[in-house]
Parts: structure tokens; sequence; C-alpha cells
């Protein structure tokens, strides 16, 4: 996998506020944009490997630099290229956010020491709990009760509204 060495190389970059906030809220509101044009129905098909590890490499790079494990970013990527069916892209986006959350955050501990992370992991860590259950729940919520469609244009709406945030956060009124 081409994403992890990236996500830890994106993670060492040190960024100041502005320029964090701006790839982060730019790189969700791609996101948010390619769910919502994203087709109802579609056939799996082949794509070059080559595309695969280049567009991989670039997500991971990408996670490194925002903090965050990247799958919101390639789980629409996949779906825009039709690389599998929605159940496996779900299932592979968790085990990409996975692995390049860890290998993200071992960059951003070497870029500012194990010392700066230790009151913030204390601090958040019933925050880490509650997002873990609530994952968990949305996501038995949304299988069981949800059409793909309606939680494609849910998540989209959600992640454009974060990107916009952001992204004014980042630069004010425009």
């Amino acid at each position: 996998m081409v994403s992890a060495p990236l996500a830890f190389a994106g993670g060492l970059v040190p960024l100041k506020q502005v320029m964090f906030l701006t790839i982060l809220g730019g790189a969700l509101l791609a996101s948010a944009i390619a769910l919502f044009l994203q087709a109802d129905k579609m056939t799996p098909r082949a794509v070059p490997k080559p595309l695969l590890l280049a567009l991989s490499g670039g997500v991971g790079l990408l996670a490194g630099l925002s903090g965050i494990g990247g799958g919101i970013f390639m789980a629409p990527v996949l779906h825009l290229i039709r690389w599998a069916e929605p159940r496996r892209i779900a299932a592979f986006a968790s085990l990409y956010i996975l692995i390049n959350s860890a290998a993200g955050l071992l960059g951003q501990i070497l870029k500012s020491g194990a010392h700066s992370l230790a009151e913030p992991a204390l601090q958040y860590g019933l925050l880490l709990g509650a997002v873990l259950v609530g994952g968990q729940c949305g996501s038995l919520f949304g299988m069981r009760y949800l059409s793909p469609r309606l939680l494609r244009v849910l998540t989209a709406s959600l992640v454009g509204y974060a990107a916009l945030r952001l992204l004014w956060q980042a630069h004010g009124p425009v």
C-alpha cells in the first residue's frame, strides 16, 4: 500500500492553520461534490493498477497533511471510477482509514513529540469512545433503515457543510 508511507510523510509536514484548514476544507468539499455526482447504480469495472496506486498515494499524502484517515477522500473516488460494489468500497475505506491514521499519527508524533499528544489524548479520550460507539450505531442504522442514495446524499451534505465551515474559518467572507 503506497498510501501509508505518504500519509506518514504528510504528517511530518508543518502547516500553518490557514493552510491546514484550506487543504482540509478544499479536500472535503471535493469529496462532497464527488459524493453528489455518484450514480445510484453502478457496475464495477477494471481499473488499471498504476491509476489505483497513484490515487492511493495522493490520497495518503492528503490524509497525512490533513490529519485524517483519508477514507472520506478515497471512497468517493473509488465510487466515481467504479472500482467495486459499494459494500466492498466501504470495507476497504475502513481499513484504509485505520492504516493511514496510524501512519499520519506517527508522523505527527515525530514532528511535534509524543509529549504534545499526551494532554489531548487524555482530554479527548471519552470523545474518542463516543465517536466509536456513534460510528457503529450510525453504520448499523444506515445499513438497515436508509437507502444507499439517501445515505450518500446525507453524507455529502454533512461533509459539504463541514468543508464550507472550515473554508470560512480559514478565509472569512469571500
